[in-house]
Formats: C-alpha cells, sequence, structure tokens
C-alpha cells in the first residue's frame, strides 16, 4: 500500500522482434488505475496484427485482478498468441490464487 503523496507509475515500453512478435515491457503497478494504459498498449499491439504478444511482467511491484482483467480480455479478442513472460512474485501470487497459474503461459525466461 502507498501512501497519499506517494505517486506509482507503471511504464510499459513495446518492442517488436523478428516474425510479428511484440514484447510488452510493464514495470511498476498494475491496478486499477493503471489498467486502462495497458490495455490501451495491448489493443494497438493487437491492431499491428502480431502473431505472438509477450507481455513481460518481470518489473510489476503490484499486480491486482484489474492486470488479470486486461490480460483475459486481450487474450479473448485479440488473434495473436498471449504469454505471460518473467512473471513478477506479485503476479504469480494473484496468478496461482485465481487457479490460473497455467492458463496464460506463462514463461520464465
Amino acid at each position: 500500500m502507498h501512501s497519499e503523496d506517494q505517486v506509482v507509475v507503471m511504464t510499459t515500453t513495446v518492442r517488436w522482434q523478428r516474425d510479428r512478435v511484440a514484447v510488452v515491457e510493464v514495470a511498476g503497478d498494475l491496478d486499477v488505475q493503471s489498467a486502462p494504459h495497458l490495455r490501451a498498449v495491448l489493443d494497438e499491439v493487437c491492431r499491428l496484427q502480431p502473431v505472438r504478444i509477450e507481455v513481460d511482467l518481470g518489473g510489476i511491484t503490484f499486480f491486482s485482478c484489474a492486470g488479470v482483467r486486461e490480460l483475459l480480455d486481450t487474450r479473448r479478442h485479440c488473434a495473436a498468441d498471449l504469454a505471460i513472460v518473467r512473471p513478477a512474485p506479485a503476479v504469480r501470487r494473484v496468478m496461482d490464487t485465481l487457479g490460473l497459474g497455467w492458463d496464460l503461459q506463462a514463461v520464465s525466461v
């Protein structure tokens, strides 16, 4: 939990690899306030029709169900394969609690 005067920022970076693979690196807090930003980034990446989207969550410091919702919605609405790469402990904890540990193809690289 953060104090009221502390600002926590979620950042995203998109890199394209060969064979139309998009890597979306996410760092910071992924919660109800930052989830719409992630949604916009993932929607834009999907619009460019990648074959696969790797969402690198190694830099996540806080992960809420709002983040889960965005990832599941992206998987449902985007034709690309979606994989979670390097999930931070906060991500693993939520995914395991919800029984989604394998559902999003979590991969540690």
